[in-house]
């Protein structure tokens, strides 16, 4: 029992950091976007786009993380 505990409150941590990885990443989508808009020498620069497109790949894997760890916790949740 003493080991379910330990791995939910490591799961819970886990979730906290992967909410904070996410809400990194959307906040530097928001101002990347921002900047490509607002600057036509940046709009141009195919290199914004690209990274534009990893940042938001970052957050489909960062957000499938937090639905599996929330999908555990559960799981374990429910065990107790």
């Amino acid at each position: 029992m003493e080991t379910a505990a330990r791995s939910l409150v490591e799961l819970h941590q886990n979730l906290h950091e992967t909410e904070n990885v996410i809400g990194i990443l959307e906040r530097a989508s928001q101002e990347l976007t921002t900047i490509i808009n607002w600057d036509d020498s940046v709009r141009s620069n195919p290199l914004r786009g690209r990274q534009l497109s990893s940042i938001s790949e970052q957050l489909a894997i960062e957000r499938g993380r937090k639905t599996s760890l929330a999908r555990q916790i559960e799981r374990l949740e429910t065990r107790a």
